[in-house]
């Protein structure tokens, strides 16, 4: 099932990489609001500092660090350090985007935001996410222009690149145990919450189980599980799905709930049951066997992978003389300073 909080960090994760920056008090003051020039053009203070916020504010939500700690200060370090380096970078890219006459169209920026308001249960769910990391929903956009005129820079850097079909046959046998897939099920569900904080517990349990019964009563006299589910179901992340889970192996829910869905026939719905999550109701509709893909299936899939891997590649490459090539300065107060290995901006996920 599907989770805001992940989908924030995926929406804090997708703005940095594509060089989104919040909208917050400046940081630091110099006179002429800049950090770093690059081929004579500036990058601005402003856009520093609000994306260091960003970075900021994603690692203390997503770790809980505390820049005030002596490690947090180190980290802080490092952060700074990478930062105007992307932004240096980003800027240089913005420039070829110019030169090249590679701009986003309106249209282009309203289906990358339709894209990232995917990561979301609903449109609420994404204003609270955007309002809570300083953006507005102008300052998404307009850097999402930028976002998206750096992705046609990089699809024109590799445009000659092509897969042969010889590539694609030698991926496969290389790898054909990725391809290999047990037993599915495709199952919707309907869930009915239990509220853990309700100081009358018991009473909280028979309301969640007494909806989830009026909820399968309708569907024995007729009525839509998917309009049910629409309705009435708790999951977020399935609900606008009509319920729909889509395709699941064994392993992927807990215990309860993969026992049922396994047991049931297609077109059945199960009996209300309880999980940690509260009550549920499933009605599966498909089942898949084991088996392994066959090259035909899934040679697309890797013709657009490696496609990808050679364009990243290719990109990267050109970035690197677009660096050689050109003259970054980055004036002596943003220098970066010398920061330990803990500095370093990158940590485990929690567990």
């Amino acid at each position: 099932m599907k989770n805001s909080t992940k989908a924030a960090y995926g929406l804090a994760l997708a703005l940095l990489i594509g060089g989104v920056t919040a909208s917050c008090t400046a940081l630091t003051f110099n006179k002429d609001g800049y950090v770093a020039t690059v081929n004579g053009h500036k990058v601005s203070l402003k856009d520093y500092n609000q994306a260091l916020e960003q970075q900021k504010k994603q690692y203390g939500l997503r770790f809980g660090v505390d820049f005030n700690t002596t490690q947090g200060k180190e980290m802080l370090a490092g952060m700074q350090q990478q930062l105007l380096q992307q932004l240096t970078e980003r800027e240089l890219l913005l420039l070829e985007t110019e030169k090249r006459g590679l701009q986003a169209t309106e249209a282009e920026v309203e289906a990358k935001l339709a894209d990232v308001k995917k990561q979301f249960p609903d449109n609420a769910a994404f204003e609270k996410a955007i309002k809570d990391y300083g953006l507005t929903p102008a300052d998404l956009k307009s850097q999402l222009h930028k976002a998206v005129a750096i992705e046609k820079l990089q699809k024109d850097v590799g445009k000659d690149i092509s897969v042969t079909d010889a590539q694609i046959s030698d991926y496969y046998a290389k790898n054909k145990a990725q391809f290999a897939h047990g037993e599915e099920v495709e199952a919707s569900h309907i869930l009915i919450k239990i509220d853990e904080t309700a100081k009358d517990k018991p009473k909280e349990e028979a309301r969640a189980l007494a909806k989830i019964k009026a909820i399968q009563a309708k569907i024995k006299a007729g009525g839509d599980f998917a309009k049910l589910a629409g309705e009435n179901s708790d999951d977020p992340g399935s609900k606008a799905q009509g319920g729909s889970l889509g395709f699941f192996g064994k392993g992927r829910m807990v215990p309860e709930f993969e026992k049922t869905s396994f047991a049931m026939k297609d077109g059945q719905v199960s009996e209300p049951f309880k999980t940690q999550f509260g009550y549920h109701i499933i009605k599966r509709t498909a089942y898949r066997p084991a088996r392994t893909e066959s090259l035909a299936e899934v040679s697309k899939g890797i013709r657009e992978q490696l496609q990808a891997q050679q364009q990243g590649e290719r990109f990267q490459q050109f970035v690197e003389t677009l660096k050689k090539d050109a003259k970054i300065e980055i004036r002596p107060e943003y220098q970066p300073k010398q920061a330990s290995n803990s500095a370093a901006p990158f940590m485990p996920e929690k567990k």
